[in-house]
């Protein structure tokens, strides 16, 4: 009987580590009665391209610690050896690192069908296959017949899910609750995930309106200019989503839906609902700016009136009169805000579109308190 434990690899950027990566692990210890899988996160790969957000080795090192926690199987662990090197992580490097830590046991490199086409042309390719058996995941639905006899292929299941696909279609149920919270703790990926989901234009538009919010937040006293801009700049995340979808959306996930939102404001209700729900975002200033960024309310925070006023005075927009109002908001935020709406409530009724009662509220109150102000200034001028 053989005294020899059988030790699995699985290196990856894991960006963010996901509910199909640790199915994967879970899979393979199985399928070939592995005594141990080790997840490695890389430091950085040989073929890192253009991010449009870099998340950071630390935080994609820290996440994969804590979705291995809270899977709680002694078997699984995760590696520092590449996090720690601090150099481009090279596989060939790690599995000589676990071939001399585990001198006597075998080793098993994990790696997707989609990668083993080109394992080839990896650097010391002929030093992998030696010092490790490869084995290889199904990544579609169709089983490869190209792959060969020289690696183990695991046909019975496949995994179509990526960290690419959860950033681009909002699949975010596939990662563990416990790294969604360190992920909206953090706020990681919503640079990414509006890029991802807006067009040029739009995407353009929104990092506008992020920049003009924590400028506002500086010049105005509002202390967290970070949270200013992170409310701007995810905003529009759901503008592209047809209207079915959005009132669908927010139907079913908000106990007190209003049949009477305007289908042009149902994107910022159900962005706000989509980051306190599924991205697990708990602060409910931002969560509210988001909502109502289109409407206007009544005694809105400051964080609101900056969200507000930042869409409208976005440097894609432009104009001679926008300019003006522009210049306004770096002077006098509540005049800004209450000129903005009643332009609002005048384009609606220019559209013959009915106001919201939010925004009706808001523009009530503006009016009323001009007229006590006039008549303020009446009464004193008469005395």
């Amino acid at each position: 009987m053989s005294n020899k434990m059988k030790i699995g690899i699985f290196g990856g950027t894991f960006s963010p580590i996901h509910n199909g990566h640790l199915n994967i692990a879970k899979n393979v210890k199985e399928k070939l009665d592995l005594d141990v899988v080790f997840i490695i996160p890389t430091y950085k790969t040989p073929d890192k391209k253009f991010s449009v957000e870099n998340i950071t080795p630390k935080d994609r090192y820290k996440m994969t610690k804590i979705a291995v926690k809270e899977m709680n199987e002694k078997w699984l662990k995760v590696s520092s050896y590449e996090f720690k090197k601090k150099e481009i992580s090279l596989t060939y490097k790690t599995i000589n690192h676990f071939k001399n830590k585990f001198p006597k046991d075998e080793i098993y490199f994990i790696m997707g069908e989609d990668r083993y086409f080109g394992l080839n042309k990896w650097e010391k390719y002929e030093e992998i296959m030696s010092n490790a058996k490869i084995v290889v995941y199904r990544r579609s639905e169709k089983i490869n017949k190209r792959i060969g006899n020289e690696v183990i292929y695991l046909k019975d299941n496949y995994y179509d899910i990526s960290s690419t696909n959860i950033l681009t279609n909002f699949e975010w149920e596939d990662i563990p609750d416990s790294v969604k919270k360190y992920i909206s703790s953090n706020n990681l990926y919503l640079k990414k995930i509006t890029f991802n989901s807006l067009k040029e234009k739009r995407y353009e538009h929104s990092i506008a309106v992020a920049s003009h919010a924590r400028r506002l937040a500086e010049k105005h006293g509002y202390k967290n200019k970070q949270k200013a801009y992170l409310s701007g700049m995810v905003h529009d995340l759901f503008k592209l989503h047809n209207k079915d979808f959005l009132k669908s959306f927010y139907k079913e996930n908000d106990p007190n839906y209003d049949e009477t939102i305007p289908n042009e404001a149902l994107h910022g209700f159900v962005c706000s609902l989509w980051l306190e729900n599924e991205y697990k975002l708990n602060d409910k200033e931002i969560l509210n700016a988001i909502k109502n960024h289109t409407l206007g309310i009544d005694n809105p925070s400051k964080l609101e009136k900056i969200l507000f006023v930042a869409d409208k005075i976005s440097s894609d927009r432009k104009g001679d009169e926008i300019g003006k109002i522009r210049k306004l908001a770096y002077v006098d935020l509540d005049q800004t805000y209450n000129k903005l709406i009643k332009m609002l409530i005048k384009k609606l009724k220019k559209n013959n579109i009915k106001p919201h009662e939010n925004t009706l509220n808001i523009y009530n109150d503006i009016i009323g308190k001009k007229k006590n102000e006039s008549n303020l200034k009446r009464n004193k001028n008469k005395n």
